[in-house]
């Protein structure tokens, strides 16, 4: 728990300091209002039959297959794996887990933690 806390905090932190006073030098609203002489330029509306987005067919295509192709041998891999027998499962103990898993077993499953440690 003490270590989620400094993470969130420091994590807190770094995304403030991105927000966060740069100069000590104080401007109003009269410094950013526009000059008479000024004109602002406005895009033009974008016509209704434009397409956001229009397919390129030269990368779209790879890219997606490149993708799916990808995804599908991941998928053998992982589906691929023998089953654990009971025998593997009562030997676990929380030792074997790596610091990550254990921080998640511990916080997701407690009461069982009292059984695996004893």
């Amino acid at each position: 728990m003490r270590k989620e806390l400094c993470a969130y905090a420091l994590t807190s932190l770094l995304a403030l300091h991105a927000y966060s006073q740069d100069t000590t030098v104080v401007t109003t609203t009269a410094d950013y209002s526009a000059k008479p002489d000024t004109t602002i330029a406005v895009p033009a509306p974008r016509p209704a039959d434009v397409p956001v987005y229009q397919l390129k067919p030269s990368v779209d295509i790879p890219v997606t297959a490149i993708g799916t192709g990808w995804s599908l041998y991941a998928f053998t891999k992982i589906y691929s794996k023998d089953p654990s027998t009971k025998e593997q499962i009562q030997a676990l103990r929380i030792s074997d887990l790596s610091q990550y898993q254990r921080l998640l077993f511990l916080r997701l499953h407690a009461p069982a933690a009292g059984a695996l440690s004893r």
